[in-house]
């Protein structure tokens, strides 16, 4: 829940200025990072950053300008990851991971960068997820306090725990707008973090061979920090 709404200046100016963010090379890419459909890991970007930084960089502000990416660019591709042991007889019992382009995620982590320094005007203290030099312990240790506390002044309590069934499966994009627009982010940012996913398409991995595309008209990546904005 939401306490007030901050208005957030982040100046488009300063996203065109993000030459540094990509000097060294950004810490998104990882020894065991996987690619997705373009093929591009880590192995590829270190060798020949200093060739192909400019050009990216200068793609990625085109991005930005006209607020939309490719259609490639946003094309995952889901491969199942059984949860269980043995043979797998319920659908329910994979658990479904998407590989995504590398440029890709570097565009999502840029957005995230311009926005994480407001995050904890932006995010209620409640929300202990996801959120730097906050722990998701600390609910734990809230309940039992509050447990120790009723039973010391004999008070009677409720306690509801919720669990939503594919939570970042099922928002609704048009929620996500309302929502950001609310917490005050300007309507650029807006406008291009909404373009992560709107025309995304994904393909299902099996056995090595891509299923058909699959359009997608809900759901939202757990792209880096981003992803609290979703919560």
């Amino acid at each position: 829940m939401l306490t007030y709404v901050c208005k957030v200046h982040i100046a488009p100016s300063s996203f065109c200025l993000f030459h540094a963010i990509f000097t060294p090379l950004p810490k998104i890419f990882t020894t065991t990072s996987c690619s997705g459909v373009d093929g591009l890991s880590k192995d590829f970007f270190e060798p020949f950053w200093e060739v192909i930084k400019v050009d990216l960089v200068a793609g990625l502000n085109e991005a930005w300008d006209v607020g939309c990416l490719p259609e490639h660019f946003k094309e995952g591709l889901i491969f199942l990851i059984p949860k269980v042991h043995g043979i797998v007889t319920d659908v329910r019992q994979w658990r479904p991971i998407t590989l995504l382009n590398t440029i890709y995620k570097i565009f999502a982590n840029i957005l995230a960068k311009r926005v994480k320094p407001h995050l904890h005007a932006l995010i209620n203290v409640g929300q202990t997820g996801f959120m730097e030099n906050r722990c998701i312990i600390d609910n734990v240790l809230t309940f039992w306090e509050a447990v120790a506390l009723a039973k010391k002044t004999n008070q009677h309590i409720a306690c509801l725990m919720l669990d939503f069934e594919k939570a970042y499966d099922r928002v609704q994009w048009p929620f996500l707008d309302k929502v950001m627009e609310r917490l005050g982010l300007p309507s650029k940012w807006i406008s291009v973090a909404l373009a992560l996913y709107k025309g995304s398409l994904s393909r299902v991995l099996v056995l090595g061979q891509r299923g058909p595309s699959i359009p997608l008209c809900r759901s939202v990546r757990q792209v880096y920090s981003l992803r609290i904005l979703h919560s």
